[in-house]
């Protein structure tokens, strides 16, 4: 009895595991947007914090996942797994294994460098970011070349490093980035020379131009952070507004505004900002930076100079943060004396990296706004 209960339950697993198996090549046309928005929700609910232990190694996992699907993949289209039937068994079900990591990573960098981000200078790299994120899953059949694998590999790579060593070490650098591009650099080589000596790739001329790719886009990187094309990860801008008052309230900063119109309900902080004799203009920002990293920062003031059309620059405050705060290093810095015009309030940190900035209108009065509205940070 015990024996035919086996039987029918293996009977069962059996039935079941092939009726999950139709479904899945029934449905296979629609993996694409599916892998698509499991990999952004999974990365939703997963991943909370740049320097978080547990979210690091996750994607450290995605990652060494995205390179052994993407080695597994090619092993198999070149017909070299056939001597591992385990590996082989599965060998279907490696090039979504590898769209999907490819996503969920690009969708996590989305998030992290989108929050590290200026809306005026550096989105270009996350617009880059999410290029490649809809291109994992939109042009499934591309992801077959090899150069667009290891060019994507090299990106995700780069791009996991470059957040990582500041966390480890503490501090930002050009070094770091140049640092991080080495590691992925070199991994890409690594697997590019591993796939000539298994015979994925024959010709010499396909190893020199996989490693000449790997060049350009190192080359490539390096440029755009070196133009500040490339948000300052892992600092990462929470609150920035200009203010007419500010006082500290316990562990808050107490911030007052000129009260917003009903169909502007979101607005807390003064833009335009009404200055009358005696009003001081107060900038305030948060900052998020990771625990232990100590970094020096700048709040520089501009404005914008209508006879000569160009921005003037008027006075900047250096500060040294220690990062660590869960919502965020907080400073303010204030002008008691302005002028009319725009004004552009910029933090930036060394070597220039522009982390956030606030644009804004000053309009002379002749009375105080009162009464003001106020907003607790």
């Amino acid at each position: 009895m015990q024996t035919q209960g086996r039987v029918n339950r293996l009977r069962t697993e059996n039935r079941q595991f092939k009726r999950v198996e139709s479904f899945y090549w029934r449905y296979q046309k629609y993996q694409p947007v599916l892998t698509f928005f499991a990999g952004f929700l999974w990365d939703s609910f997963t991943l909370t914090r740049i320097d978080r232990l547990r979210d690091n190694l996750i994607l450290a996992l995605y990652l060494i996942l995205v390179l052994s699907f993407v080695i597994l993949s090619n092993l198999q289209a070149k017909g070299l797994l056939a001597k591992n039937p385990r590996l082989l068994k599965y060998a279907d079900y490696y090039p979504a294994g590898m769209q999907f990591f490819l996503g969920s990573l690009f969708s996590a960098y989305v998030v992290f460098y989108f929050q590290s981000a200026s809306f005026s200078k550096n989105l270009l790299f996350v617009g880059l970011l999410v290029s490649m994120m809809v291109a994992v899953e939109v042009f499934k059949r591309r992801l077959g070349n090899l150069y667009l694998q290891l060019a994507m590999c090299q990106l995700v790579s780069h791009s996991f490093f470059a957040f990582l060593f500041p966390i480890l070490l503490g501090r930002m650098g050009y070094d770091l980035f140049l640092w991080a591009g080495l590691f992925s650099g070199l991994l890409v080589i690594l697997i590019w020379a591993f796939f000539f000596q298994a015979g994925v790739i024959t010709r010499d001329k396909e190893l020199y131009l996989g490693i000449g790719l790997v060049l350009l886009m190192f080359s490539g990187l390096a440029g755009l952070y070196r133009a500040n094309l490339i948000p300052p990860v892992p600092l990462s801008l929470k609150h920035a507004g200009i203010y007419h008052s500010w006082e500290i309230k316990g562990d808050q900063y107490k911030l007052g505004f000129e009260p917003a119109p009903w169909y502007q309900f979101w607005r807390e902080s003064d833009r335009p900002f009404h200055y009358a004799p005696g009003d001081q203009m107060v900038a305030f920002f948060a900052l998020y930076a990771p625990i232990g990293l100590v970094e020096e920062v700048s709040t520089r003031w501009f404005w914008y100079d209508t006879i000569q059309a160009q921005w003037v620059f008027i006075e900047q405050r250096k500060v040294t943060i220690i990062g660590g705060r869960p919502s965020g290093w907080r400073n303010v810095h204030q002008k008691t004396k302005t002028e009319p015009g725009q004004w552009r309030v910029e933090l930036v940190a060394r070597e220039n990296r522009l982390i956030g900035e606030v644009n804004f209108e000053v309009k002379l009065v002749n009375q105080p706004v009162s009464p003001l509205a106020y907003h607790l940070h």
